[in-house]
């Protein structure tokens, strides 16, 4: 819970010298099963805000969390640490774009988790540049992989939220 908050606070600099192993730690947390849903949840918001504050570091190590920071995330209440996660996972996939391919759908599954009005507008932004990004990068794909790789709710709320998907 601590690392947590401070991951907001810290400076870039203090955070790196000890960033590989609270994120080791995290990604254990994040991906063990048998770890209570709260501390997956917990997990989740810091190694997002921690992507805000060092994303490139952890950039080339998101294929190993991604896949359940996108599950952990859809079950939490909206608000500053939902937002700020989400933030620092963007900044995170700028930088390695490839490691959301395989997970896609649940990616798409956590953006349309969101309420309409609960999203501020410069991560509506961030996302919306992501998810376009993506159906570029699928372009000749992307109606089989609208049609067949994401549920209809997920369809319906991203169509609700980014109209020109």
């Amino acid at each position: 819970w601590a690392v947590r908050v401070l991951a907001v606070q810290l400076h870039p600099d203090q955070v790196k010298d000890h960033l590989e192993d609270i994120t080791r730690s995290l990604i254990t947390m994040l991906t063990d099963h048998n770890t209570p849903k709260i501390l997956q949840e917990i997990s989740s918001i810091t190694i997002g805000r921690l992507g805000m504050k060092c994303p490139q570091q952890l950039a080339e190590h998101l294929q190993h969390f991604i896949l359940p920071w996108c599950n952990a995330l859809q079950g939490i209440g909206y608000g500053v640490e939902r937002s700020q996660s989400f933030h620092g996972m963007c900044e995170m996939l700028e930088l390695n774009p490839t490691a959301g391919l395989d997970c896609f759908p649940y990616l798409c599954d956590a953006v349309a988790s969101w309420d309409t009005g609960a999203m501020e507008p410069g991560l509506h932004t961030k996302i919306s540049k992501l998810l376009y990004a993506y159906k570029e990068y699928f372009r000749a794909d992307w109606s089989i992989v609208w049609a067949k790789m994401l549920r209809a709710e997920t369809k319906a709320k991203l169509v609700q939220n980014f109209p020109d998907l």
